[in-house]
């Protein structure tokens, strides 16, 4: 799977590193003056890699409650 580019980085004297996604869909990252380029990366890499666990569960999840609806209106 392909890393999300981020756009643009934003930094500032905040002390997280922030991901937030503008209005046309593009990833912008928000990091302390202090976080270099690699703590950055990792940081998205590993944001991408967790949403994309998030949504395999959520789709499994949902094909499970459909098949059991599907179930149930057929033995009804």
């Amino acid at each position: 799977m392909k890393m999300i580019e981020p756009k643009e980085i934003i930094r500032s004297r905040r002390r997280t590193i922030a991901l937030e996604i503008n209005a046309q869909g593009e990833l912008i990252v928000r990091a302390p003056f202090r976080a270099s380029m690699e703590q950055i990366i990792d940081f998205v890499i590993k944001q991408d890699k967790c949403r994309s666990e998030d949504r395999r569960s959520l789709i499994l999840e949902l094909h499970r409650e459909i098949s059991c609806i599907i179930k149930v209106n057929c033995i009804l």
